[in-house]
């Protein structure tokens, strides 16, 4: 196993451990990592470019959950759904372009050339109904 994918299940062990759900992200979904207020702005911005019409081969995409990371505000992990499915170099772009953090796009593509064929994760916490997690419904405008 290399150093790559030990930290990785490292990480999902003490996600594990900490009362949070590993989350893999289907081929239609992108999950999006945002460490910043900067990158919530961008994400709004990009986002809103890629509602325009399916017809013009724009995933269509639509939120389907939010929450604080454990790192805690202002960082933010989002999921979004689409009718679409990529493979998952076409998920790490996608994710990339809408603002994700590029160091954890530029891993998630380590670990995919490592063999790990479903390397996109994301840390849930427990009770969607926790503020200290999820936030109020006007924090996040989705």
């Amino acid at each position: 196993m290399s150093d790559l994918n030990a930290s990785f299940e490292a990480g999902e062990a003490d996600a594990i451990a900490q009362g949070l759900t590993v989350l893999t992200a289907q081929p239609n979904q992108l999950f999006i990592d945002l460490d910043s207020d900067d990158a919530w702005l961008v994400f709004q911005q990009r986002f809103a470019f890629c509602q325009r019409d399916e017809d013009t081969g724009s995933p269509a995409l639509h939120v389907s959950a939010q929450w604080w990371s454990r790192s805690g505000r202002p960082h933010r992990h989002i999921v979004l759904e689409s009718r679409c499915t990529w493979t998952v170099e076409q998920q790490i772009m996608w994710q990339a372009l809408l603002g994700s953090d590029p160091i954890k796009e530029y891993l998630t593509l380590l670990r995919y050339y490592a063999g790990i064929m479903r390397p996109i994760r994301l840390f849930q916490p427990p009770n969607p109904h926790d503020t200290d997690w999820y936030g109020r419904e006007d924090e996040f405008l989705f």
